[in-house]
């Protein structure tokens, strides 16, 4: 039946994204592929040609929900590392805010290859826990686990191409909790603790409007168990976008994203109020500039929201950057 709802929501992105561009112009989720296929950069870049990235994204999570309704409560439970248990219900979130800088780096390795590098060089997690009457005002810093890998062009002029990728656990994912001293919530950790493997397909066309360009991308997160026995679930990301110039050097765009994160395990068994599907609607903007240089800026608006039992879930986002091609 969930897999069926699934389905129906990749079909609503499409059906979404072609009615919502019109002649005139009509996470926010946290991780490196949904990021890289916001941006809609997932090409093959000339040999010999390099692409420098900075950007900063950042997602509101203050949106209390139980499945697809609005909740009054948010009840979690801790992964109690230490005694290799569950505890149900044990925290009550009440806000949450996530920011990540963003360092990416792309070269023309071939005519239709190119590598990348991917790296959250800050993250920021900031969320209010309710501990019985104690409130805890987390605010986690660190540098998030890092992304490198290839895209290959499949078809003549880069139309369709493949992609492959290799998440490394960089980061931290041990932290200690100043409320009780024990092993942080494995999701307010700047890092897994664990390999991902991230297939990805981009194909971009040209429609029956005139001047519009459209791309539809797909990626798949396929994580891995750390060495505490806790594994977050796989990461499904489907996108269909149209973009459009509006004068010599601003181009305007729409996309649409359907979301969809597993639920995640400890110890082979799946942990409450994890796992989620959320289908975005993400306008945006990019000034190209001289000497190769460009700004962009997107914001992102969830229209649809379906969590596991009770979680927040977003309720904005919006990512901004800068880019240099040579």
């Amino acid at each position: 039946m969930f897999e069926m709802r699934v389905r129906l929501l990749l079909m609503a992105a499409v059906v979404l994204g072609a009615f919502s561009i019109r002649p005139a112009p009509a996470s926010a989720c946290d991780s490196t592929g949904c990021l890289l296929l916001t941006r809609g950069q997932n090409g093959v870049m000339a040999k010999g040609t390099w692409r420098f990235d900075l950007s900063l994204r950042s997602t509101d999570q203050s949106d209390p929900r139980r499945g697809g309704d609005p909740a009054t409560l948010v009840l979690r439970p801790k992964i109690y590392f230490e005694q290799e248990r569950v505890v149900p219900a044990y925290h009550l979130d009440r806000d949450g805010h996530e920011r990540f800088f963003q360092v990416d780096l792309a070269y023309g390795l071939f005519d239709r290859t190119t590598v990348f590098l991917s790296l959250p060089a800050a993250t920021q997690r900031s969320h209010d826990v309710l501990h019985g009457t104690v409130n805890t005002a987390y605010d986690i810093w660190g540098v998030g686990d890092g992304v490198i890998g290839l895209r290959q062009a499949l078809a003549h002029r880069g139309a369709l191409v493949g992609g492959l990728a290799l998440k490394a656990p960089l980061a931290r994912h041990t932290l200690i909790d100043d409320y009780d001293q024990t092993i942080l919530e494995p999701t307010l950790q700047p890092g897994s603790g664990a390999w991902s493997v991230v297939p990805s397909l981009q194909y971009s066309f040209a429609g029956l409007v005139p001047a519009v360009s459209w791309t539809t991308s797909a990626s798949y997160e396929i994580t891995t168990t750390n060495d505490r026995e806790y594994r977050f679930g796989n990461e499904a990301i489907a996108t269909l976008g149209a973009s459009r110039p509006l004068g010599a050097v601003v181009s305007a765009s729409l996309q649409a994203k359907v979301f969809h994160k597993d639920r995640s395990t400890y110890r082979g068994t799946g942990v409450a109020s994890t796992g989620a599907t959320v289908v975005y609607v993400t306008p945006g903007l990019r000034v190209r500039g001289p000497a190769g240089v460009g700004v962009y800026a997107f914001f992102q608006a969830p229209v649809y929201r379906y969590v596991n039992e009770a979680q927040l879930a977003p309720s904005y986002g919006w990512l901004i950057g800068v880019t240099r091609s040579f």
